[in-house]
């Protein structure tokens, strides 16, 4: 009983608040066969078609609810 009543205690530090007040961001990793409209590339891709530049200012669809989108480079 007496741990219990430690546990009801417990609160967040200011940097988990921070961090939970971010809400959804999205991590979207995307290769050559975004590009090509397959799931799997099979080798005979040209490297130019990847052009990260050509998704700039297009709405990401099913993304509406994301605070925020990562997209690595």
């Amino acid at each position: 009983m007496e741990l219990d009543k430690r546990l009801v205690k417990v609160v967040p530090s200011e940097r988990q608040v921070r961090f939970q007040q971010l809400e959804f961001y999205a991590f979207i990793h995307f290769t050559v066969n975004t590009f090509t409209d397959k799931e799997w590339g099979d080798g005979t891709e040209l490297p130019d078609i990847f052009d990260p530049a050509a998704l700039c200012g297009k709405p990401a669809e099913g993304c509406d609810f994301f605070r925020d989108i990562l997209l690595p480079a």
